[in-house]
């Protein structure tokens, strides 16, 4: 399924010739219109809303939305958890909405976060050290909890024959 965005000049033609057109060109083509409805569109989660020098964008969530994702303590890996909030604060900070805008969506974002148990579960992790030496000749490290930070420190220890405990 495609969208197709189309700004027509309604004194030119009208929505059912422009659909009659696209259904000539091919019979098994289908096409549904969304039409403006108080000098805005509502088109792929997006308000495309007219005014006499620019057209604003803003994001529209359906009434039927609900908050739930992905809840933090199923047993999914922590990227499939997260790939959600990763995608609605990217599309928050590149949509270019206005401050009030940006605002209301950061709140939405943190609803949602806090409804699936995110925001009191998330590991805060910090970055990671190389290894010191301590007053006793062992070595510590602080390292972040994910696979590719293990697996580079039991390589670690396997190379230089260090035991972990």
């Amino acid at each position: 399924m495609d969208a197709i965005f189309l700004i027509y000049d309604s004194a030119r033609t009208t929505p059912e010739n422009i659909l009659e057109y696209i259904k000539s060109i091919h019979s098994c083509t289908q096409l549904y219109s969304n039409l403006e409805s108080n000098k805005s569109v509502k088109l792929l989660g997006l308000t495309l809303a007219k005014y006499t020098t620019h057209i604003e964008i803003g994001i529209y969530r359906k009434p039927a939305t609900t908050d739930t994702t992905i809840y933090y303590l199923s047993n999914h890996p922590l990227e499939h958890t997260m790939a959600i909030y990763k995608f609605l604060i990217s599309r928050m900070l590149t949509l270019p909405l206005n401050t009030e805008q940006q605002h209301s969506e950061l709140l939405q974002i943190l609803f949602i976060a806090n409804s699936n148990n995110i925001l009191k579960n998330i590991p805060k992790q910090t970055p990671p050290r190389t290894p010191t030496t301590a007053q006793n000749g062992r070595i510590h490290f602080l390292v972040t909890a994910n696979q590719k930070n293990h697996q580079l420190l039991q390589k670690y220890r396997h190379q230089n024959r260090l035991q972990m405990r």
